[in-house]
């Protein structure tokens, strides 16, 4: 056998060692918040994946400090694809928040994907004398005195 072929075949050969099925075994999902909001998205996925994969993805909350504490949990797992999270915004926005946080948001995470949102709209007609909404207070005093209705 030629010497410039005995890289491949060896490479070849230890495919099959490197190859692993995954999941192999449970994947957890942390949700760094109490039940509700990104919970309920995580516990859909959760339920869909479990399904496809044949494999249990379980969904654990997590909950506290604007989900600073799940995050940490997360990030000193083990870095090999069975511990997950599903956040919210407020992920991104915590390291603007506090001084120091027990992990590096951008050192400690891989993104996977972005799941699906949903955005808070406000809207009105637009008529009378509140047609600009400059501010969300006068948006409140809009709606209290009942001038959305048509």
């Amino acid at each position: 056998m030629p010497r410039r072929l005995l890289p491949l075949v060896l490479a070849l050969a230890m495919a099959g060692a490197w190859a692993q099925v995954y999941p192999a075994k449970p994947v957890r999902i942390i949700v760094p918040f109490a039940p509700g909001g990104p919970d309920a998205l995580a516990r859909l996925l959760g339920a869909q994946l479990t399904q496809q994969m044949r494999q249990p993805f379980v969904v654990e909350n997590k909950p506290g400090a604007n989900g600073v504490i799940g995050a940490e949990f997360v990030a000193k797992s083990a870095p090999d694809g069975y511990t997950l999270m599903v956040t919210s915004s407020a992920f991104v926005t915590a390291p603007s928040m506090y001084k120091k946080l027990p992990y590096d948001t951008e050192r400690d995470f891989a993104p996977v994907t972005e799941a699906p949102s949903a955005d808070a709209r406000c809207s009105h007609r637009g008529r009378g004398r509140h047609a600009q909404l400059p501010a969300p207070w006068r948006l409140v005093r809009h709606v209290r005195a009942g001038e959305h209705a048509a």
